[in-house]
């Protein structure tokens, strides 16, 4: 774990399971697995291994860049391919800006979607793609679904963010009032006293699918909770999906068998359609690693280093180098 993010975490959480952890590491491997997890690579990167983006190759040749020689450095290095190919992304957005940007009546810069050709189009649409879930780090459910571990909603619960944990946004904002008697009733109040609170309790977006009509779910390391399940035999990492799931968390809380900073709790999930995550993995989207748990189980909130950029340099290799080079842009 990176010194700073360990001396963050000691911070918040002084009693966290995670300080015990014996071993931590975080090392590439070929295919995801369930409890791994994948890091959503810059654009870049998805251009260089996708080998038939025949808009980058013809750009090279255009401004006279060897492409040959960049992928004689594909096994060793990304300083030398990385840079010439984010160079030719540059080159292109500014290609597109000039041709296709016009102003309009009240003199802004608009982009006329008539002007664009059908590869330009294209371009901006995985471009876009890649910008919107740059530095995301999902850790796999399953070949369908992944939670995004490192994009915190908000800080803590109030009664509404409680509301719609529990039962989904829609359900929430359709509920006046809950009878006292009932089961969710009392899960509510549960949950409001374990998580709620005004205490700090980060609550992450975890993907698209599910917000408005599911409950969230909690990840965490207690194999005595029994009502939750392990991702995968071994791996330490238990998912409370459910209410009766929700609600043996609550009463450990309550118990003060655990503390709220425990637990990972997320809104909505990640959704793959069949085969798509190892296609992401082939076209150099995501690069899937094994991760020990307590990488996984720490907060994200405030981090010195960001969870991609950690991950990224205890991989090594290219990875690190890629990170490298994104952290540099940010300093100047």
């Amino acid at each position: 774990m990176d010194v700073d993010n360990a001396s963050l975490l000691r911070i918040q959480n002084p009693n966290s399971p995670l300080l015990q952890t014996p071993l931590t590491f975080s090392h590439r491997i070929s295919t995801p697995e369930v409890a791994s997890v994948c890091l959503r690579m810059p654009f870049a990167h998805e251009v260089f291994v996708n080998a038939r983006n025949d808009t980058i190759r013809s750009l090279a040749s255009d401004l006279n860049i060897n492409f040959t020689q960049a992928e004689q450095y594909c096994e060793t290095s990304a300083y030398y391919w990385y840079k010439k190919v984010d160079g030719l992304l540059t080159t292109k957005l500014n290609s597109i800006a000039i041709n296709s940007f016009s102003r309009d009546s009240l003199g802004r810069q608009v982009l006329n979607p008539s002007d664009l050709s059908d590869e330009d189009r294209n371009f901006l649409a995985d471009y876009s793609d890649a910008v919107e879930e740059w530095e995301s780090v999902f850790l796999i459910l399953s070949e369908r679904k992944s939670l995004v571990l490192n994009r915190p909603l908000s800080q803590k619960l109030d009664s509404s963010l409680c509301r719609s944990f529990l039962f989904g946004q829609k359900v929430s904002d359709d509920m006046v009032s809950i009878d006292p008697t009932t089961f969710e009733a009392r899960l509510l109040f549960s949950f409001e006293s374990a998580f709620g609170c005004g205490v700090t309790c980060p609550v992450y977006y975890g993907g698209d699918v599910g917000l408005e009509n599911e409950p969230g779910v909690l990840v965490h390391p207690f194999s005595s909770l029994t009502k939750s399940w392990e991702l995968s035999p071994g791996c330490g990492l238990f998912l409370a999906d459910g209410l009766s799931a929700i609600n043996e968390c609550c009463d450990l809380v309550k118990s003060e068998g655990a503390v709220p900073l425990d637990f990972r709790l997320f809104l909505g999930k990640t959704q793959y359609r069949e085969n798509d995550l190892f296609n992401k993995v082939r076209e150099g989207k995501y690069i899937p690693l094994s991760v020990s748990k307590n990488l996984v189980l720490k907060q994200c909130l405030q981090l010195p280093k960001p969870l991609f950029c950690e991950l990224s340099v205890m991989a090594g290799g290219q990875i690190k180098e890629i990170s490298d080079i994104e952290l540099a842009k940010r300093s100047k």
